[in-house]
């Protein structure tokens, strides 16, 4: 049986991305992690270095994070976020905040059904996927990547 290797590249990114649980609210009018670090968690919490200025999902919710800086010095904070969405609307949305203010997607692709959205900005990619979570909910995969 031949998997394609975007298949496995993209379930097992969704498989290693969970680490701790948080309930988390954002702010609807204001989607940065600037507004989104400065609410309270009750465990999850998001380095106060992070840039201020990615775009983050409205009204989603911290599950997870890992923060990771690799051996190049390249760092990646991944985050989980639930959202009362549709992974169309979520996309969508995506689409529309990182073809803004510096950041411009640079690639759009279905990969086994799961949409990857890549954006720069600068010395910054973020890179998103989001997948059906429980009725009326989505998970969303959001990594930033800090060359």
């Amino acid at each position: 049986m031949n998997i394609s290797k975007n298949i496995i590249i993209g379930v097992l990114a969704v498989g290693t991305l969970f680490l701790l649980v948080s309930i988390f609210n954002g702010n609807e009018e204001d989607n940065s992690l600037e507004n989104f670090a400065n609410e309270e968690s009750s465990i999850v919490l998001l380095p106060e270095d992070i840039p201020t200025h990615v775009p983050m999902y409205p009204n989603s919710t911290l599950d997870s994070l890992q923060d990771v800086t690799g051996e190049d010095g390249v760092r990646n904070i991944t985050l989980s976020l639930i959202a009362k969405a549709s992974t169309s609307d979520i996309n969508s949305w995506y689409r529309g905040a990182l073809n803004q203010n510096g950041w411009a997607v640079v690639s759009d692709r279905n990969v086994g059904g799961y949409i990857l959205l890549k954006s720069n900005n600068e010395n910054l990619s973020v890179f998103t996927q989001v997948a059906n979570y429980e009725e009326g909910y989505s998970k969303i995969t959001q990594r930033i990547q800090i060359k």
